[in-house]
């Protein structure tokens, strides 16, 4: 089995990489510390060409921000109910232990 990105893959990762490195990676703390969305970096992937796959596959603007706020939030809440209903099954099965500990 060949395991190889194909060139233009290794290019994308590349690119990316680069940009994490050398333009989001110095100011992670920052960005984490303000809780601000850093517009300029936004700007800097759209420079890149890194904000358009949904476009590319016909998606309008619109709906393409759309998608991708959806994503966002659909991927920050759905461990939630997952997470909450493993909490309940481990808080039944081991409260005994818990009682006695």
């Amino acid at each position: 089995m060949d395991f190889e990105l194909p060139d233009e893959l290794a290019e994308l990762q590349a690119t990316v990489r680069k940009l994490a490195q050398e333009r989001v990676a110095p100011r992670a703390r920052e960005i984490d510390e303000t809780e601000e969305y850093p517009d300029d970096l936004f700007a800097l992937f759209v420079e890149a060409g890194l904000t358009g796959v949904l476009a590319l596959a016909g998606v309008s603007a619109g709906d393409a921000v759309l998608a991708t706020l959806s994503y966002r939030l659909v991927s920050f809440w759905l461990p939630l109910p997952s997470g909450l209903l493993s909490y309940a099954v481990f808080r039944r099965r081991y409260r005994a232990e818990l009682k006695a500990a």
